[in-house]
């Protein structure tokens, strides 16, 4: 799966977080996929049920996001992705303000290096590049609507024109190529506004150069 995610769009893979590089020990496998909620089952209605952490923990192993309301507000790691806090956690820096989060490599297929990040016992965010999205980006991008914001970002060492588009309202943000619709990242949180997300949970995507 890598050595394809390296192909599409023409864009080198860069991991989404540089400390991720030195911290992940002891990286969680994925729980099963067969629970999670069916967008569609009931009289065409579209919203998924993530009101408990399993339930959102089943949606983001299996990358369906098509129905999304974003990760329930408080949820610890060991219900949410099946570890418990360590003094093994590495740390990371989130948001435009640069606010630490402790964070974890987690063993999820279907994406590469996903990270869960938790500050003050809960998790704030999952997030992965190269998300083998259930239903396809054409699909989600349709359920999704308009984002309520759109940002530049980098990927890598590659500029990304527009390519961020921000739905915080529905706790998630996907990671775009413009070039070729390609979804180079997503990230889920807790529903916020644009603000809080761009001050305290937004990603880097860059790739730090030496000497900088």
């Amino acid at each position: 799966m890598i050595g394809r995610a390296w192909l599409a769009g023409g864009v080198a893979l860069a991991a989404a977080c540089a400390p991720s590089e030195h911290h992940g020990k002891g990286a969680t496998a994925a729980p099963r996929a067969d629970a999670a909620a069916d967008a569609a089952a009931a009289g065409g209605d579209s919203t998924m049920t993530t009101t408990t952490c399993e339930s959102a923990r089943q949606a983001v192993a299996s990358r369906r996001f098509i129905g999304w309301r974003g990760l329930p507000a408080g949820c610890d790691p060991s219900a949410l992705v099946g570890v418990g806090f360590d003094d093994t956690w590495g740390m990371r820096k989130l948001g435009d303000r640069f606010q630490p989060a402790r964070m974890r490599l987690l063993e999820w297929p279907g994406y590469y290096r996903p990270l869960v990040s938790v500050r003050d016992g809960a998790v704030v965010m999952i997030d992965g590049t190269n998300p083998e999205l259930d239903g396809g980006w054409a699909a989600l991008a349709a359920d999704l609507g308009a984002p309520e914001a759109t940002r530049d970002f980098v990927h890598g060492t590659t500029p990304m024109g527009g390519g961020e588009r921000v739905y915080a309202s529905r706790g998630i943000t996907v990671f775009v190529n413009p070039d070729n619709d390609f979804v180079v990242h997503v990230a889920v949180y807790p529903p916020t506004t644009v603000a809080d997300y761009l001050e305290r949970l937004r990603p880097s995507l860059g790739k730090v150069m030496p000497g900088r």
